[in-house]
C-alpha cells in the first residue's frame, strides 16, 4: 500500500511538473504570436521585446531566438542576428529557417559565400523553403555569379509565378547584363504584384535611364521615396535621373545625400561631379 501511495505521489509530481512546462511553453508562444504582429507593423523594436519576453519563459526556445535574428536583421543588427541564429541552431541544428536568416545576416554583411553555405543548409534542409532560394539569389548576384541567381529565381518563380522578389532579383540580373527588355520585364511584372515596394520601383528607374525613357525613369523613383524616404540608394537613382536630364545642382544634392548614408557609387559620383 505504501508502494502505491508512492508511485501516485510521483505520478502526480510529474503531471504537474507537465503542466508547468506546457503553461509556460503557451505563455512563451504568446510572447512570439505578439512579435510576429509587431513585425507586420513594421514595429521591429517591439518585436525583439516580445522575444526577450518569451525567452525569459522559454530560455530554450528555438522560435524566439530565430525571429529575433530576423527583427534584428530588419534593424540593421547583423551581428545580433547572427548570435540568435545560433542560438537557435544549437536547439535544432536542422532548423531550416535559422540557417536563412543566418545566411541572410552574412548576406548583408557582404560574406557572400558563407551566406550561400547557410542557404544551401536550409535547401537542402527543406527543398521549398522559398526564402532560402531569394536570400541564395540575392547572394548570387553579390558574387557575380548572375547564372546561378537567375536559376535561383526560376525555381522560385516555378512555383509562384508571380513572386515580386524573384522578379526582382532575376530584373536586376539581367539589368547588369545589358539585357535591359528582359529586365523592364520581369520588374514591370514585380510592381504589378507588389505596386508598394519601393526596390523594383527603383530598379526599374535605372532599367529606364538606359534606355532613354527619362520621364519614365524619374516618375519611377519619385514614387519610390514618397514610399520610402528612407531608402538612400534611391537617392542615387534619382541623383543619376537629374544628371541625365542636365540637372547638376539636384543631382549633386542627391549624391550627397546617398553618400551621407554609406553609399559608395554616391560617393564617387559626388567627387567626380564637384571636380567639373
Amino acid at each position: 500500500m505504501k508502494k502505491i501511495k508512492i508511485t501516485s505521489i510521483t505520478f502526480l509530481s510529474a503531471l504537474l511538473l507537465l503542466s508547468l512546462l506546457v503553461g509556460c511553453t503557451k505563455d512563451a508562444q504568446n510572447w512570439i504570436d505578439k512579435g510576429e504582429e509587431h513585425g507586420k507593423k513594421g514595429q521591429w523594436e517591439k518585436a525583439v521585446e516580445s522575444c526577450n519576453e518569451a525567452l525569459k519563459i522559454d530560455a530554450k526556445n528555438k522560435w524566439a531566438y530565430n525571429n529575433r535574428s530576423a527583427y534584428h536583421i530588419e534593424l540593421g543588427e547583423y551581428e545580433k542576428a547572427l548570435e540568435d541564429a545560433d542560438e537557435a541552431l544549437k536547439i535544432d541544428q536542422d532548423f531550416a529557417n535559422a540557417y536563412v536568416n543566418r545566411g541572410w545576416a552574412k548576406n548583408r554583411l557582404k560574406r557572400y559565400n558563407d551566406a550561400i553555405d547557410d542557404l544551401t543548409k536550409a535547401v537542402a534542409i527543406d527543398p521549398g523553403h522559398i526564402k532560402a532560394y531569394l536570400h541564395r539569389s540575392a547572394s548570387y548576384i553579390g558574387m557575380e555569379k548572375f547564372d546561378e541567381a537567375i536559376r535561383d529565381c526560376d525555381t522560385v518563380l516555378m512555383s509562384e509565378p508571380n513572386n515580386d522578389w524573384a522578379l526582382n532579383n532575376r530584373g536586376w540580373v539581367y539589368y547588369l547584363q545589358g539585357r535591359y527588355e528582359e529586365a523592364l520585364g520581369d520588374l514591370t511584372k514585380a510592381h504589378l504584384a507588389n505596386p508598394n515596394d519601393e526596390y523594383t520601383l527603383d530598379s526599374r528607374s535605372n532599367v529606364y535611364l538606359k534606355l532613354g525613357r527619362y520621364d519614365e525613369a524619374m516618375a519611377d523613383v519619385v514614387e519610390a521615396l514618397k514610399i520610402n524616404p528612407d531608402y538612400w540608394y534611391a537617392y542615387y537613382t534619382r541623383g543619376l535621373n537629374h544628371l541625365a536630364l542636365g540637372d547638376e545642382e539636384k543631382a549633386l544634392a542627391d549624391f550627397k545625400t546617398a553618400c551621407d548614408k554609406g553609399e559608395n557609387e554616391a560617393c564617387r559620383a559626388y567627387g567626380e561631379l564637384l571636380k567639373k
